[in-house]
This record gives structure tokens, sequence and C-alpha cells, in this order.
């Protein structure tokens, strides 16, 4: 978890916070040793106490988009104006924190609800599988929110499913001059080059994305994926190894990824590996029977295309190899 924080405020962000840290807590030290007592040095530590916490909210909003810098102001910095007065007016502490624990409450539903209405209404479109509409609810949404990627992502997927593939780019992009640090937009181009069938490009798409993200499983699944289908051996064997051992979020993930390294295994001879990747293959059944499930649905002729032989190929190997 450390290490995912780490990465995400990359390293420059990491060390301005551990310099605020020592600097804050230098002087509270040296006030508490030089001048204990005294009010103005007590007034000092306070002021030290604020500066710190409002450094954090600082150094970590830059690392956010708009939108999400935003809303931690909305919900942070009240918090903090009133935590100041409790600790400048002591008598009045438990007054104070008490609203400043209730404003973080409220602001956590207010900045949450602002956008789950819409999300709720696409997301019940989507499962009615009226694309359009979804689609139209989240075009609605990003006119009132245009700088926050996650709008976007959205509706890239929508449009996936609304095979819109033109339109689906142009979102991912659009997500990648919000946000290129997450990665997420890399993914979602890799995975749509990966369906028009442009390997090369899709593996492009995905490296760049393990770059920005390497703690973000998606990017080392798809480039396992793609070089293996490349039969690039050496590669996809690295990438499946570490997506399997980095863990990824599911069954059928899970299921797929070894498959593929089974496959891998094969192709370099190595027997022995592929047989116990065999066994543990077995152990993701709920994951084959979800992509069954997926695969018969009528909005999965893509993924049909790119993956049903791997599937196949798995439910051979579940059912009827030994071990």
């Amino acid at each position: 978890m450390l290490a995912e924080v780490k990465t995400w405020l990359g390293t420059g962000r990491v060390r301005a916070l551990i310099g605020l840290l020592i600097a804050t807590g230098l002087a509270s030290l040296i006030l508490q040793i030089g001048f204990p007592g005294d009010s103005w040095s007590l007034s000092a530590q306070t002021a030290l106490v604020l500066i710190f916490f409002g450094g954090v909210v600082w150094i970590v909003g830059s690392r956010m988009t708009p939108p999400a810098r935003r809303s931690l102001i909305i919900r942070v910095v009240p918090a903090l104006v009133a935590l100041g007065f409790g600790m400048v007016l002591p008598r009045f502490f438990l007054l104070f924190l008490g609203a400043a624990v209730g404003w973080l409450i409220i602001s956590q539903i207010w900045v949450q609800d602002r956008s789950q209405r819409e999300y709720k209404q696409a997301i019940k479109a989507m499962r009615k599988r009226d694309y359009q509409v979804a689609i139209e609810i989240m075009n609605t949404l990003i006119h009132k929110e245009p700088q926050e990627p996650a709008h976007y992502s959205f509706r890239a997927q929508l449009h996936r499913l609304n095979d819109d593939l033109r339109r689906a780019r142009h979102d991912y992009k659009k997500v990648i001059d919000l946000d290129s640090a997450s990665g997420v937009g890399q993914n979602g181009l890799a995975e749509i080059t990966l369906q028009e069938g442009n390997l090369e490009e899709a593996r492009r798409w995905s490296e760049e994305a393990y770059q920005k993200a390497p703690q973000d499983w998606a990017a080392l699944y798809n480039l396992g994926m793609i070089a293996e289908r490349q039969q690039d051996d050496a590669a996809a064997q690295g990438y499946l190894q570490r997506a399997l051992k980095q863990g990824l979020p599911d069954s059928r993930h899970r299921l797929l990824a070894t498959v593929w390294l089974i496959k891998v295994c094969q192709r370099l001879d190595d027997q022995d590996q592929a047989e116990t990747l065999i066994k543990i293959l077995k152990k993701e059944k709920t994951g084959l029977q979800e992509w069954k499930t997926i695969l018969e649905s009528e909005e999965a002729s893509t993924v049909r295309q790119l993956l049903e032989a791997d599937v196949k190929l798995a439910e051979k190997w579940v059912n009827h190899a030994g071990g």
C-alpha cells in the first residue's frame, strides 16, 4: 500500500512531505525545549500543526486532477480551520473538534452525491442495454464537470459497448490529457487497439501505461496477453509472472493470465512448470464460469473474437487435465 502511494505521488512530492514533516517537527521541538509554557510558543506550535496539515493537503492536492483537488479542499480546509480555532481557544476545543468531524462527514456525502446520481442512472440504462441513453447522461455530467477524467473513462466504456471505437478512442485520449499519470487512458487505448488487431500499437500503449503506473495490474495483464500473442515468450513470461505475483482482482483474470503463461511454458518446453500451472488453473473454476457467461451475451462479439479460444483452452485444461 505504501509503495503504491509513493508511486502515485512521485519522488518529488514524497520528498516534499518528508521535508515538511522534518521542518515543522524540528521547529515544534525547538519551541518546546527553548520556550516551555510560553503562551506565544504554544500558539506558534498550533500554527505549525496547521501548517503541516495544510502543506499535506497542498502537496497531495497538486497530484490530483482539478475536480478531485476541489473536492479535497471542500472536505478538508473548513475542518482544519475549525480545528485551528479549537486549538487557539482550548476551552471550546471539543466544540470545534465536533464541528470539524461533522463537516468531514457532511462534505463527504455532499461531494459524492453531486455525481453519484448520474452514474446510477447511466449504469441502470447500461444494464438495460440502452447505451445511447447512458451516453447522453454522461454527456450531461461531462458538460457540468468537464475536467473530471473518470467521466470520460466511463463514457469510453459505454462507447465500446455501443460498438463505437472511434468515440471511445477520443474519450481515452481526453483522459490522458487530463490525467496522464494514472495510466487509465493508455490502458484503454491499448485495449481498443488490441480489439482492432493492432498488436504493436497495443503494446506501445500498454508499455506507456505500465511506465506511468507500475503498480496497476491492468497494464501487466495487457502486456502479458499481447506479448504472448506476439510469441515474445521471454517478455510474456516476465509480465504474466509479475501480474500473478502482484495479484489480479478476480478469478477470471487469474484464469486467463495462467492460460497465457501455460502456453508460454509449453512453447519454451518447460513441461513441469506447465503442469504445475494447470493444477493452479483448476482452482479458477469460478472465473471460467464467469467468462462463459460473458461470452454468451450479445455485447460480447469483440470479446469472443479476442478471448474465446483461450477460454475454451482453459475449459479443456480445467475439466480434463490430470493433477
